[in-house]
């Protein structure tokens, strides 16, 4: 059976910018514990804040290198840049630590969705956010897809882009996003959004930009050792960049996924999340899985 309901006819969209992201993680967990429940809650670390669409109430000066990885540069100067992730990530450090949320309300009472988004508000600016209107939040929904299709030009320009999702309660939260930031902040370029917020916790979904060597067509022109030896080399960082940041979760006390599975990459710290439950699960798959077929050796299992 299926359960539906029908589309909601109204909408309530907001962009509130906070001091620090940490003033966010605060607005979203007092939101979220209020009992109101957003259609929409995405907080974007200060790097993430730009790429999200600007924060709004004036300009914000980018440091040049940030601005070949955010906006796109000519091949050369983007893999200049990412030959040195700990320069790039303490030039976002010394940003102003401006934060945004993306807060909405689905309904068809134009009078309660109102009610929702003032109680929202004033939950957050007790945590120091500043309500920028509907327009940062109407321009997320317009091209919430689009950030996916930036990844391109830098794949096309020798870099390596890829994605961890992972999730803690709130107490661990801050230890998590930093963490996690430390551990890769010499591997790679790190940016970080907060989505799928609960009661309990919340997930942080994390995207590494890293250096992986000339692209083909440079490759082509040079040597071929110097071109193997390059990739060697980046396979290796990428290696060491999730290899850093799931000993970071496993040491924030974090679970290794919120909802995109372990797969390969995590599987090896299963144990460190789960201890003595492995034994549990192990006899599950025997008891379901007596013949060893059903996606052997995965899971650790």
């Amino acid at each position: 059976r299926l359960r539906i309901w029908p589309r909601p006819g109204k909408q309530w969209l907001r962009g509130i910018r906070f001091p620090s992201v940490q003033d966010g993680m605060g607005a979203l967990r007092s939101v979220m514990r209020s009992g109101l429940r957003p259609a929409v809650a995405r907080l974007y670390d200060p790097l993430d804040t730009i790429l999200a669409g600007k924060t709004g109430g004036g300009a914000l000066h980018v440091p040049q290198p940030l601005k070949w990885v955010v906006e796109g540069a000519q091949a050369e100067a983007l893999r200049l840049a990412l030959k040195a992730p700990m320069l790039l990530n303490r030039l976002v450090d010394a940003l102003p630590a401006a934060s945004l949320l993306i807060l909405g309300f689905e309904g068809d009472s134009d009078g309660e969705l109102d009610e929702e988004g003032e109680a929202a508000l004033a939950l957050c600016q007790a945590e120091k956010g500043d309500d920028l209107g509907p327009t940062p939040g109407e321009r997320w929904l317009a091209n919430r897809y689009k950030i996916s299709y930036r990844q391109s030009p830098l794949f096309s320009a020798g870099a390596f882009v890829d994605t961890m999702e992972v999730a803690t309660t709130w107490d661990r939260l801050d230890a998590l996003y930093h963490g996690v930031r430390r551990a890769v902040q010499n591997l790679t370029f790190v940016l970080a959004h907060f989505s799928h917020a609960y009661l309990e916790g919340c997930s942080i979904y994390f995207t590494f930009i890293g250096y992986a060597g000339a692209p083909s067509e440079e490759v082509a022109r040079g040597s071929r050792d110097d071109a193997e030896a390059d990739l060697e080399e980046a396979e290796s960082r990428y290696d060491a960049c999730w290899k850093a940041a799931l000993s970071a979760v496993a040491d924030a006390g974090a679970t290794l996924s919120h909802h995109h599975g372990i797969g390969l990459a995590k599987q090896i710290f299963l144990p460190r999340e789960h201890g003595e439950g492995m034994r549990q699960l192990r006899a599950l798959k025997k008891a379901f899985d007596p013949h060893g077929i059903l996606n052997p050796g995965k899971l650790l299992l």
